[in-house]
């Protein structure tokens, strides 16, 4: 199978990504303070509980809300 035939996975894997909060603030040019506050103010999204102590958010949603955030 050559490179061409090879389906580009790279975005994909990239967009489904889960970044806990200190690696999302560094995503999303924050503060991880500020980061946290957005979140919870609906700012930015909301995120998803692993465990009572582990919260992580997908690429996707954080790239969706900058957009949003930019109009």
């Amino acid at each position: 199978m050559n490179a061409t035939s090879t389906p580009d996975t790279t975005t994909t894997t990239t967009q489904s990504a889960l970044l806990r909060a200190p690696k999302a603030a560094s995503y999303c040019g924050v503060s991880e303070s500020y980061f946290w506050a957005a979140a919870k103010s609906g700012k930015l999204p909301a995120g998803i509980k692993l465990s009572p102590r582990v919260t992580v958010w997908r690429v996707s949603d954080l790239d969706r809300a900058i957009s949003q955030l930019g109009k």
